[in-house]
């Protein structure tokens, strides 16, 4: 295959970013490929470091770029390569609030997480939007890291696949999953 080739021969930069700040990974979950999953796939065997939570100028992740774009198997690529879910981008966009006709998606790429998700940082809770305070206190969802309020961590469940037995701290979407599954 021509990207295995190029990224074993050669001296390429695959970092590297073009004037909209996006590196090849960006490109490839913006181009709806058949084949964007495998080509990321030896990204990352070649450069297990690759910079896969890196933004664009507009704050969009490749994890998100790949969510817009439906293509679920490079989503699924990335959250096993360990991208941050929560992560937003200028917009406020992030994969739990973009507009989609099913959530079908989100709810399985939160079944499969392999481990604890790599936590978000924000000003709001980015579920209700409640800007944190002295008195409005930052929590973490333990399951997909996402920065919320009390009120949208409320629940508490032990996450089994994480090897964390007691309850931990979690938000509505992550508790339903670990309940239920992705159905």
């Amino acid at each position: 295959m021509a990207a295995r080739t190029l990224l074993a021969e050669t001296d390429i930069d695959a970092a590297a970013t073009n004037l909209k700040g996006r590196n090849p990974l960006h490109e490839l979950c913006w181009c709806k490929k058949d084949n964007a999953a495998t080509i990321c796939e030896i990204f990352l065997e070649f450069m297990p470091d690759y910079p896969i939570n890196r933004t664009d100028l507009q704050g969009n992740s490749p994890l998100l770029l790949a969510y817009m774009n439906g293509q679920g198997a490079m989503c699924r690529v990335l959250v096993r390569a360990g991208a941050c879910l929560a992560q937003e981008n200028k917009d406020g966009i992030s994969i739990f609030n973009y507009q989609v006709a099913t959530k079908q998606l989100l709810h399985r790429l939160l079944d499969a997480l392999p481990a604890e998700a790599p936590w978000a940082e924000s000003d709001l809770c980015q579920e209700c939007g409640t800007k944190f305070t002295l008195t409005m206190r930052k929590h973490h969802c333990r399951h997909c890291g996402r920065m919320l309020c009390n009120k949208c961590s409320s629940q508490d469940v032990p996450i089994l696949k994480f090897g964390m037995n007691k309850p931990q701290r979690v938000c509505e979407i992550c508790f339903n999953v670990l309940q239920v599954g992705a159905s």
